[in-house]
């Protein structure tokens, strides 16, 4: 056995291992949309703010376009 088909099943088994744990702690609607998300790509003319509260804090994500305002 090479060196790299070592690591594939090391890297592999951990695969496994992350999965199997996020499967308890998550439902598997939201397993498939973090494996598979449908949400990505550019939007337009975009302004916005939002806040992302996460695992260990939060984290700001502001969003402007270069387009000015008429108001």
């Amino acid at each position: 056995m090479t060196e790299n088909s070592n690591l594939d099943k090391v890297v592999e088994r951990i695969q496994d291992f992350i999965l199997e744990k996020e499967s308890k702690i998550q439902s598997d609607v939201i397993g498939d949309h973090a494996y598979n998300p449908r949400n990505v790509g550019r939007i337009k003319d975009v302004e916005g703010f939002g806040i992302i509260a996460g695992y260990r804090g939060a984290r700001c994500i502001s969003i402007s376009s270069s387009r000015n305002k008429e108001n």
